[in-house]
């Protein structure tokens, strides 16, 4: 938590500094199938299946957030800010996967953009974004406040974080909740981050 990584900006495409918010998942002990993508220029990255990434749809022009397991040799991946072709995908069995809650939700890794978020939640990748917007509010507001070594979450060495856990137990009335008028949405994020508060004051004393 804390660490700074680089990420790329969706709406200007322009490479940007990140920052690592929480470790959702950690598991150094478990073994999963993974997708391996392999681009015309050499450059390869490995994410389970259900791990999203962003591709270029060359059918429908447009940059779309997909599941790595539905990722076809016709889709194209981002490399700061570009679109490269696929030379092969592959599947393999590793052990360990890890993932890292970051500002932007985007993560660049080996040069290729990925992100952080999986397909599980059942939703698209911008409504997941939304959702953990007051993590992110919170993150920032104590840092502020209390200094970059500030660590305003618990880390969680192995298994699934507490918050993570709790936006996927809530996943179903979370779905309605975005969907709910403007006003709505804002009120519940508001007594969500005040719960936080709440949360993390009783933890100080």
């Amino acid at each position: 938590m804390g660490d700074r990584v680089w990420s790329i900006n969706p709406l200007t495409n322009e490479l940007v500094q990140d920052e690592i918010i929480l470790m959702m998942h950690n598991e150094p002990n478990k073994t999963a199938m993974f997708f391996k993508f392999e681009t015309i220029d050499g450059h390869e990255v490995s994410l389970t299946g259900s791990h999203n990434i962003p591709i270029y749809d060359r059918k429908e022009k447009r940059l779309k957030v997909i599941r790595s397991s539905d990722v076809t040799i016709h889709d194209q991946l981002i490399i700061r800010g570009r679109k490269i072709a696929l030379k092969n995908i592959t599947t393999h069995s590793a052990q360990g996967f890890y993932s890292p809650l970051t500002m932007t939700s985007y993560l660049m890794v080996n040069d290729i953009l990925t992100h952080v978020f999986s397909d599980n939640y059942k939703v698209s990748a911008d409504t997941v974004h939304l959702v953990f917007t007051p993590i992110r509010w919170y993150y920032r507001l104590t840092r502020y406040l209390f200094g970059d070594q500030y660590q305003p979450f618990d880390e969680v060495k192995v298994g699934l974080h507490p918050i993570a856990g709790f936006y996927k137990t809530y996943q179903g009335p979370l779905r309605v909740l975005v969907k709910s008028p403007r006003y709505i949405l804002t009120t519940v994020l508001a007594m969500l981050i005040y719960s936080i508060l709440r949360l993390v004051g009783k933890k100080e004393k």
